[in-house]
């Protein structure tokens, strides 16, 4: 009996060990999410996106993004935003130098520059507190470190926070990533998105659509 106690003792103290959260500085965070994802040069991977969007609680609309690469210079992106009923669709293949682009069900067109598509970020405040740790953690049975960080910020209108987690593997490669946002005071959320990472997935192919 005492060495079954004991044994539940030291699982314990492993478990702990294990799941232990430290603190680190936004340059140490940003550094290991930089290295990271430039470690996804040195293979083929696939991401997959899916961001919505809340009002009152409410779904408003969900952004989803797949992105994928194939070395040397292959890449794929295809884009999908619903509304309500309203689904648009845009997709972009790149080999080489060469640029082949589709909205919705419409006909491919080849270009030697980009397809028009344009991403921005939106800035998100005043910081008012911030705040990273690193953990030791599992995921998908996978030896994880799952890093943190948790802002704090006035947009005008109140507090908001800002969520953000990403997950590296035992081989340096960032495998998951999760961004919430949302009001401080009641909790109400109004995004969320949460990308998964597969390197070197064996289904992985791109080819022009066109000739």
């Amino acid at each position: 009996m005492r060495k079954i106690f004991l044994f539940i003792i030291c699982l314990g103290l492993s478990i702990n060990a294990f799941s232990q959260v430290k603190e680190i500085t936004g340059d140490e965070s940003v550094q290991e999410l930089v290295e990271a994802y430039g470690k996804l040069k040195e293979t083929s991977w696939r991401k997959k996106q899916k961001t919505e969007y809340y009002k009152n609680g409410k779904l408003l609309n969900v952004e989803e993004e797949i992105e994928e690469s194939v070395k040397p210079d292959k890449q794929r992106f295809l884009r999908t935003e619903r509304r309500g009923k309203i689904i648009n669709k845009s997709e972009i293949i790149i080999i080489g130098d060469i640029y082949y682009c589709r909205k919705n069900k419409g006909t491919w067109i080849k270009s030697e520059s980009d397809c028009g598509d344009k991403f921005f970020i939106t800035g998100r405040g005043e910081e008012v507190s911030s705040r990273y740790t690193v953990e030791e953690i599992k995921l998908n049975n996978q030896n994880t470190k799952l890093f943190r960080q948790y802002d704090t910020y006035n947009d005008g209108k109140g507090l908001n926070y800002w969520d953000y987690k990403f997950w590296i593997n035992e081989d340096d490669f960032i495998i998951q990533r999760e961004i919430e946002t949302g009001l401080v005071k009641t909790k109400e959320i109004l995004s969320r998105m949460t990308e998964i990472i597969q390197i070197n997935p064996i289904d992985l192919k791109i080819e022009a659509p066109i000739k």
